[in-house]
């Protein structure tokens, strides 16, 4: 797949309505979507925006991403009964990759030891 390919496929996963629910909320959450194939969000923001050459490990967990919502990866927003604003909803898996084992995603990388060790990072 080239450069030119991988770029429509994100941006499609953005802004096609294919790829949002019927509230219109994006499913594939750019962030959360790196997170799941272990990539930095600001190395895929540097390779969609010809800042840089990635290596050949890269490259393959960027592919991986696109394959992965091509079968049907998906991610729903949840929020807590008390919800209080941004912050305080989480992402999880959905669709024919929810059968794995779901792992609940926090909104952003959190600076905070607690939230790492609960998520895994």
């Amino acid at each position: 797949m080239t450069h030119d390919e991988i770029r429509h496929w994100f941006q499609r996963f953005k802004y096609d309505p294919e790829y949002r629910d019927l509230a219109l909320q994006r499913q594939v959450p750019m962030k959360t979507l790196c997170r799941y194939v272990g990539l930095d969000y600001t190395t895929l923001k540097r390779f969609l925006n010809d800042e840089f050459e990635p290596n050949a490990k890269t490259v393959a967990k960027i592919l991986h991403a696109v394959e992965c919502v091509r079968k049907g990866l998906r991610f729903k927003r949840i929020r807590p009964a008390d919800f209080k604003g941004r912050g305080s909803s989480r992402w999880v898996v959905i669709g024919p990759f929810a059968d794995k084992p779901v792992k609940i995603f926090p909104p952003h990388d959190s600076e905070d030891p607690a939230v790492r060790m609960v998520y895994g990072d």
